[in-house]
């Protein structure tokens, strides 16, 4: 089974740019385990502050309410603004 993990951040206009560049020297750093797990980074449309970081990967994966890196990334982006972390498991379609 598939977790997602999501990792929102809405930044100030002042540190956008240095956030931004953070968050793809992130991104490029994972290494994907297979083909079915890996992370992308996402702006908000019209909102240019606005992040979010997808995580996904398998369930087992994950300790408690999220995985070590989904806890690393959000950890790092608490000093640049306001983070919200929220895990989402995949419904079995069986």
């Amino acid at each position: 089974m598939k977790v997602q993990e999501i990792i929102e951040i809405r930044t100030s206009k002042n540190s956008q740019v240095q956030v931004e560049k953070q968050l793809k020297d992130l991104i490029e750093e994972i290494q994907c385990d297979s083909e079915d797990n890996g992370a992308k980074l996402f702006q908000r449309m019209n909102l240019d502050v606005d992040f979010a970081i997808q995580l996904i990967c398998d369930l087992r994966d994950i300790k408690g309410n999220g995985s070590r890196l989904g806890y690393r990334i959000a950890s790092i982006l608490k000093e640049h603004g306001i983070v919200n972390h929220s895990v989402w498991k995949e419904i079995d379609e069986k």
